[in-house]
């Protein structure tokens, strides 16, 4: 998350004001996410709260005009942007996309950890989402799959290159790597062999959010679920979402497998094609391996986002974890690799 600067807050308040007519009493900084582009705050205006969201780079329309539509045909299990007073739904200022949403009380699924019900209630929001057919001016601004390998390359540069640095978060990152080297070449390998295989001309592409993990699922202490955190959705197959059920990222408080009978009691059984659900699950393991490592590795994160990125890279490797739960699913559909 970017941390606050000062400068960046006095900017937000000025926005809030002469944007959307609301003047701060109070501006908290909520250290939530692990988005370095992103950071997002609690903003009081007589005695109301609002839930403030800023973008530094990667922003696309699509991220707030994708929930407004959705909302307007029926998806009531997400949370739209707030409009200014000149009816647009985010301001750009000094470089920042600001997002206004209500605020709303309540916990994620990593803080309030989903139960059976929640897993078939959170089936069937998905399935809803996966059956939209968008409007051609919204396909036409969302990304679509390419089954990229590009966080491949990046984390096997960073193995390669990691012993000759001697920062502060190298010789945190350096013990990690190497006890574990060789289960990372080999998630690096699934993940290419997988993408290789895929032909996408025989896929359907649907509305994905494709960052379904339990910390994206929000639990109102007034109300039903949200969806919530829609900076990247795509148009991929509905496997992108699905990888995310009984993939080991969140609290492991039930088996994987009894996550998977509970969702898809909700969002119904269907056929699926298991090795893109596998290519998904090792490519996302690579991505937040190499994300990690370059938090570990940056100039500018602080020796305490350094020590949590590693916790949470470790964290992979845990029992009943992601990689664990990735070769479980190979294991299962009888993918030969």
């Amino acid at each position: 998350m970017m941390q606050p600067t000062g400068r960046r807050e006095s900017i937000l308040v000025t926005v809030l004001a002469e944007h959307y007519g609301l003047h701060v009493d109070d501006l908290e900084f909520l250290p939530l996410g692990a988005d370095l582009d992103s950071s997002v705050y609690a903003a009081s205006s007589v005695g109301k709260r609002y839930f403030v969201k800023l973008r530094s780079r990667r922003f696309t329309p699509i991220t707030v005009l994708l929930p407004a539509w959705m909302a307007e045909h029926g998806i009531t299990q997400v949370i739209v942007p707030l409009k200014t007073k000149g009816g647009a739904a985010w301001v750009e200022a000094d470089g920042l996309r600001v997002i206004v949403y209500p605020f709303l009380e309540g916990r994620d699924g990593f803080k309030r950890p989903l139960e059976a019900a929640d897993w078939q209630a959170l089936g069937q929001v998905l399935r809803l989402i996966h059956e939209l057919a968008l409007p051609e001016t919204l396909r036409q601004v969302m990304r679509q799959e390419t089954f990229g390998l590009e966080w491949c390359a990046v984390l096997r540069n960073i193995m390669a290159d990691n012993d000759d640095l001697s920062t502060d978060g190298a010789m945190l990152l350096k013990p990690l790597l190497h006890s574990r080297q060789e289960t990372i070449h080999r998630l690096i390998h699934h993940a290419e062999v997988l993408a290789q295989r895929i032909e996408p001309q025989g896929l359907a592409f649907v509305p994905c959010h494709s960052d379904i993990h339990p910390g994206n699922v929000f639990f109102p202490f007034s109300g039903g679920l949200r969806v919530v955190d829609w900076d990247e959705p795509i148009l991929a197959p509905r496997e992108r979402d699905l990888m995310y059920i009984g993939s080991g990222i969140g609290p492991a408080i039930h088996p994987a497998e009894k996550e998977e009978e509970w969702f898809f009691a909700g969002y119904g059984r269907i056929p699926l094609h298991s090795e893109v659900l596998c290519y998904y699950r090792y490519y996302r393991i690579v991505e937040d391996i190499a994300l990690y490592c370059q938090q570990i590795l940056s100039d500018t994160a602080n020796m305490e986002e350094k020590n949590l990125a590693v916790h949470y890279l470790a964290s992979n490797f845990n029992p009943r974890g992601t990689i664990e739960n990735a070769d479980r699913a190979v294991r299962q559909a009888g993918i030969r690799l």
